[in-house]
């Protein structure tokens, strides 16, 4: 029979091989490759067309009738300040709350901006988000750096019973389909409670925390009866779900230093 102290010794041996095994596996395992736009163009412009940035993913929210939206997989921004892109690429609620050189925030330097992203037809919202960071670093040299602050707002939590929604399949695509009239139809698939909180934080122009414990992809139907705020939270608490007045964190930037771009 083996002694307490062996005993000791092999049960340290075997979690320092379990951890050197893992670290192995991390170094061993493909990175993800970072997402890019296959086709960006950035150019000064004059300030004559207004500001107007859109990007429309599969799971994106359609606006009112009427106003523009590029089309799928694509964004398109107009007369943007570099503090105007850094705020809508992180998703940020006070742009004149952002840090940085003067030209970033002055009116003196627009640009205007068009990209695709490799595969148009399965980009989400949060692909081309992701994919515009990358291209602010690329082109204006940015260096940004995210910082977090108290903030009112709400928290996305679940309402008394069981949330009246469904696991999705795990190889499902995230997407959403919305009937164009009021009473409108909402159908999501494969959406996680992130990204329902942050399609809420949208509509509502407040910031909006997860924190509904619910992991993983779901699917879900709801009815909003009209475009005010208050119908959509309704429209949330009609399938399980409740949002709290809360203070939640919110992201706040600084650039740290940027260039102007040279051309496409």
């Amino acid at each position: 029979m083996k002694s307490a102290t062996e005993l000791t010794h092999l049960r340290g041996s075997a979690k320092f091989g379990a951890a050197v095994l893992s670290a192995l596996l991390a170094i061993s395992a493909p990175a993800q490759p970072k997402l890019k736009f296959e086709v960006a163009s950035v150019r000064r412009a004059k300030g004559d067309d207004g500001l107007s940035q859109a990007c429309r993913g599969i799971d994106s929210k359609l606006p009112p009738a009427g106003i523009p939206v590029p089309p799928l997989g694509r964004c398109v921004i107009t007369d943007a300040q570099l503090d105007h892109l850094v705020a809508f690429a992180y998703q940020l609620h006070d742009p004149d709350a952002i840090k940085g050189p003067a030209w970033i925030h002055d009116g003196k330097v627009r640009f205007s901006l068009a990209a695709v992203a490799p595969h148009p037809e399965s980009a989400t919202m949060r692909d081309l988000l992701d994919m515009l960071k990358d291209l602010i670093a690329e082109r204006f040299k940015a260096r940004v750096r995210i910082d977090f602050k108290q903030a009112d707002g709400y928290t996305l939590v679940v309402a008394k019973g069981v949330p009246r929604i469904s696991p999705s399949n795990p190889d499902r695509v995230r997407d959403t389909v919305q009937t164009p009239e009021w009473p409108r139809t909402v159908t999501a698939r494969a959406w996680t409670m992130g990204a329902l909180a942050g399609f809420l934080e949208s509509i509502l122009d407040e910031p909006v925390a997860d924190e509904t414990g619910l992991i993983g992809g779901y699917d879900f139907t709801f009815t909003v009866e009209g475009g005010d705020g208050q119908s959509w939270v309704a429209a949330i608490r009609s399938i399980g779900f409740r949002l709290q007045r809360r203070k939640v964190p919110v992201p706040c930037a600084t650039v740290e230093s940027a260039e102007l771009p040279s051309g496409n």
